[in-house]
């Protein structure tokens, strides 16, 4: 009745309201943050061609639970490393905690490849425990993919593969090599060259994955090269006798800047001492 009369009377003031916290208002006034997925996947000078049939393959058989560990194996040339990076880029949104390539090619041993990958996703040992129990203990808990390039001249240390695997449920790795790592988890993935013509027809050709790589190639020692109907025959012979392989189709591509492509495919014929580049950004192997 008190607190009616004074509200008739009009001297009823509320009680203010504590005001929120500065600090309190600010958090919630700022939106979660989202995490930004790292990868340290090397940039790419020239568009990636064809292989679609197999970047699906492989992106299907890193999906599978079951799949751990992959390795594309193929001769030198064929374009393992490529192919292993356009996959890699396609993993970026489904491994929360990043996706690292880690080339393997410079290494002379075995016992170097725990730092290597520790260098590649940006882990600094410290304190008494083994550098291997170190990046184990680093992955235990994470969702990683290992990109590991040209693994075949340091298969004694394919062991490190198992035992990340058992030691992180949440990582997988995909390998590049030319001999199986042998190991009992490993899916091996085997790579063909190009898709290559079989027939000549100016309409037809430019739609294989051999060709539309050397038109790209060769246009980067020949901007003003076009293919003319009486240049099927030839560039047809180089796509059969490089077996679609694209770094002999690159290679042979870089000779039209001096040779037309009837002498580039002739020397092809005569043998393969010509697939060779002065290029000083092409590995030595």
């Amino acid at each position: 009745q008190q607190l009616a009369a004074a509200i008739r009377q009009g001297s009823f003031r509320p009680i203010p309201q504590p005001q929120a916290e500065p600090v309190a208002a600010a958090r919630a006034a700022v939106p979660l943050e989202v995490s930004v997925r790292r990868h340290n996947l090397p940039s790419q000078t020239t568009p990636f061609i064809g292989r679609q049939g197999e970047v699906a393959d492989l992106t299907r058989l890193l999906a599978e639970p079951e799949v751990k560990l992959v390795t594309i194996l193929a001769p030198g040339g064929m374009g393992k490393t490529r192919l292993g990076l356009a996959v890699a880029e396609r993993q970026l949104n489904r491994f929360a905690d990043g996706v690292f390539f880690v080339p393997l090619a410079p290494l002379s041993s075995p016992d170097d490849i725990v730092t290597t990958i520790a260098e590649q996703v940006g882990f600094s040992f410290g304190g008494s425990i083994s550098p291997k129990q170190q990046l184990l203990d680093y992955f235990r808990e994470r969702q990683t993919l290992l990109v590991l390039d040209n693994f075949e001249h340091l298969l004694d240390g394919a062991s490190l593969g198992t035992d990340l695997l058992r030691a992180a449920p949440g990582v997988k790795v995909l390998t590049t090599s030319r001999e199986k790592l042998n190991l009992s988890g490993e899916t091996a993935y085997l790579l063909a060259g190009l898709h290559f013509p079989t027939w000549q027809s100016l309409e037809d050709v430019q739609e294989y994955d051999a060709a539309r790589l050397f038109m790209q190639s060769a246009r980067r020692v020949r901007p003003d090269f076009a293919l003319q109907p009486q240049d099927l025959d030839d560039l047809v012979r180089i796509c059969r006798l490089t077996a679609g392989m694209p770094l002999a189709i690159v290679l042979a591509a870089g000779w039209l800047d001096v040779l037309s492509l009837a002498r580039v495919a002739a020397e092809i014929q005569r043998g393969l001492d010509i697939l060779e580049t002065e290029q000083r950004d092409v590995p030595e192997r």
